[in-house]
């Protein structure tokens, strides 16, 4: 309940938490179709998640409102030292993570200047200065060991034997994500006047849309049409 998570279309580390879900249940035989299930009510809620701006606006809404945010330990970690009033706590579930990865790929460039500069700061990110820099922003270096200080402790690393199944379950999560549009015409005339078991049609009719429109997602576009004969003015 109160799940921020984010937008894991434009975001990797709102989509981590989606990708580890399906690397536990591969790693564990678990059943795949459940977590497909699960991510229906979390993409028809995505209108929500897009007003919130990166991890640290999920962060900031939990802290104003309640409920859980996903997000980075370095993120969290960085909101703390900010805010020392927050109550806010961090968890990672004990099966493990996604750890974020920053590769560095040489993509079209032929200009030896460009690859030099690639290699010199591969070089000066893996020296002890850049680890040192990185370890004080809250940062893991590459062996995944936990912080010296703060974060949340030792984590296991959760890879999909799979990807494609992720790759589909995004896919199909930005389709349940799009506002839904739908137009309700309905019957106005005489005929919506006939009685059964102490109800009209149209009393029918009203109750059945009271029910249809509350499961429709909060970004979904409604509309609504009456049509009868003599509408006002002789016109059907």
């Amino acid at each position: 309940p109160a799940l921020h998570i984010g937008d894991p279309l434009t975001s990797a580390v709102s989509s981590a938490p989606i990708v580890a879900a399906f690397a536990e249940a591969q790693s564990r035989g678990g059943d795949l179709t459940s977590i497909s299930a699960a991510l229906v009510p979390v993409a028809q809620a995505q209108y929500g998640n897009l007003k919130e701006t990166g991890s640290t606006g999920r962060i900031q809404t939990v802290d104003a409102d309640g409920g859980t945010a996903v997000t980075t330990e370095q993120t969290f970690e960085a909101y703390l030292a900010a805010h020392a009033d927050s109550r806010l706590t961090a968890s990672v579930p004990s099966s493990g993570s996604v750890f974020m990865d920053y590769p560095m790929a040489s993509v079209g460039a032929d200009s030896s200047a460009a690859v030099d500069a690639g290699k010199l700061l591969a070089a000066a990110l893996t020296s002890d200065t850049g680890r040192s820099v990185l370890a004080g922003l809250g940062f893991r270096g590459a062996d995944q060991a936990p912080p010296v200080a703060g974060g949340v402790g030792k984590v296991g690393s959760l890879v999909p034997s799979d990807p494609t199944v992720v790759t589909k379950a995004l896919a199909r999560y930005e389709i349940l994500s799009r506002p839904s549009r739908a137009l309700a015409v309905v019957d106005v005339s005489g005929s919506m006047d006939y009685m059964q078991d102490g109800v009209t049609r149209m009393a029918a009719t009203a109750q059945a849309g009271d029910i249809a429109i509350r499961m429709f997602p909060a970004n979904a576009q409604l509309g609504l049409w009456a049509f009868s004969v003599d509408l006002g003015e002789g016109t059907d």
